[in-house]
Formats: C-alpha cells, structure tokens, sequence
C-alpha cells in the first residue's frame, strides 16, 4: 500500500494503465460505466495468440507446486532462453538446426501449438 496511487475520474475523464499494472476499481456513485480496451494480446481477444498470460497460465500448472530448487532450475532456464538479451544464443549452432530457438514460421508456430494443445487434451 506504501507504493499505492489513487485517482478520482469524472465523466469523460480516460486513464491509461500499463500493461501488467495490477489495479483495482471503485465506482463512487450507485451507476457508473467502465469500460476497458486491452492492447497487444489480452486474454480473450483474437490478439491473445501471442499473450503472455497463456505461458504463465501453463507455468502456474507446470511449475509451481514443485520442490523449490526444481523450480529455481527451471527459472534460470526461462532466463537464459526467453528474458535475456543475448543476440548471441544460437551463434554455435547452424542456422537450419535453430528450431524454436531461431526465428519460427508461421508453420513452425502452429506446429508448436498444435504440440501444445494435444498435450493439454491429453492430460
């Protein structure tokens, strides 16, 4: 709460949040409208394709009831490969054996997906 910001808005007033910004809102009058516009792959939208919360959806399912240095392992892995800014990631490794290291088609997506999606129907 010490880092907590608070804004009174009047009619037509607009407030933008940052993506990932957790808030909470509080109507002061017995009627009020609100409404929401998610940029860059909201859940639910046809945008979502690429959000991010679907991978922390699978993480929370994958990952977090396990033992505390399983979890650590998998976090410097998420680093390394995803959070990182290393240009230089694939340098060792030839350009045709990238797979979902190198730049992905469309086609390579999809087929990632698909892998996906039939390991969750599995389960």
């Amino acid at each position: 709460m010490k880092a907590a910001q608070t804004a009174e808005l009047e009619p037509g007033d607009a407030l933008y949040i940052p993506p990932l910004w957790w808030h909470h809102v509080e109507s002061l009058q017995a009627c009020n409208i609100l409404v929401n516009y998610w940029w860059g792959g909201a859940v639910g939208t046809a945008d979502s394709i690429h959000s991010g919360f679907d991978s922390l959806m699978l993480a929370l399912i994958n990952l977090k009831r396990r033992a505390p240095a399983y979890r650590q392992a998998w976090a410097t892995v998420f680093q390394h490969y995803v959070f990182d800014e290393n240009e230089d990631l694939t340098a060792h490794i030839p350009p045709h054996r990238h797979g979902v290291l190198g730049d992905m088609s469309t086609e390579q997506e999809q087929q990632v997906r698909n892998y996906l999606a039939n390991k969750l129907k599995s389960q």
